[in-house]
């Protein structure tokens, strides 16, 4: 959790996600809306099934390279600091 709060307050949110979880990346923190969120990597089936078509291959770190933070939002709040509490506070599932 140290190292994902040093990379949040590291990053311009607004310029960029920041993607965590473990083995492989399942979250992104982004600037959206005017609020901070943690939101779920997702990966359309069309985009998997185009990358395995020009490649020949699929594996799980190409899901996690290909997913965009578009899935459900997991946690939201106004600010940064407000967003590092909550997730300090709880545990995502993978």
């Amino acid at each position: 959790m140290e190292h994902l709060v040093r990379r949040l307050r590291a990053a311009n949110l607004h310029q960029h996600e920041v993607r965590f979880g473990a083995p492989h990346f399942t979250y992104a923190v982004v600037a959206q809306d005017g609020v901070f969120r943690v939101r779920r990597l997702a990966l359309t089936q069309e985009k998997a099934d185009a990358h395995l078509a020009k490649t020949g291959r699929f594996m799980p770190e190409d899901a996690e390279r290909l997913s965009e933070p578009t899935g459900p939002i997991v946690l939201e709040a106004p600010t940064l600091d407000g967003l590092i509490r909550l997730l300090q506070d709880l545990r995502l599932p993978s």
